[in-house]
């Protein structure tokens, strides 16, 4: 009864808000917005009584069908990996010109320990522009 009341009252300020929506259109830009309300989600019919998976801390159980179905799915998806390793262009051409490594090695890089020049070692004194 109060949630109908409270659903009725929100459809009138809807209907007010959309006529204002129509006179913010005809202001110029920069006009503020209309702010939009409506049940939060704790007055939802049943919301109480509806648990979300996000809220339920322990492992799942799972019966031996679905083990199985679960255990099959694995089984499939790792031969149609096996299957498309067979013949990956990809990884046997990153195997062929990288060794099978996408990281660049630093010596081959060219980053290593930089030396300081002589001059660095001088008191800050004696340097010249």
């Amino acid at each position: 009864q109060t949630a109908e009341a409270k659903r009725n009252e929100l459809d009138r300020i809807e209907e007010k808000n959309g006529r204002l929506q129509e006179i913010l259109e005809e202001l110029p830009p920069g006009a503020e917005g209309i702010e939009r309300y409506g049940l939060a989600a704790s007055e939802e019919e049943g919301a109480g009584l509806e648990v979300r998976d996000e809220e339920v801390t322990v492992e799942r159980y799972l019966s031996a069908a679905e083990r199985l179905a679960q255990a099959r799915a694995a089984a499939e998806e790792e031969a149609r990996q096996a299957a498309s390793a067979k013949d990956d262009q990809v990884a046997r051409a990153l195997s062929d010109m990288m060794y099978g490594t996408l990281e660049t090695k630093k010596e081959a890089a060219g980053v290593g320990e930089i030396e300081a020049p002589p001059w660095l070692e001088q008191p800050p004194e004696s340097w010249s522009e």
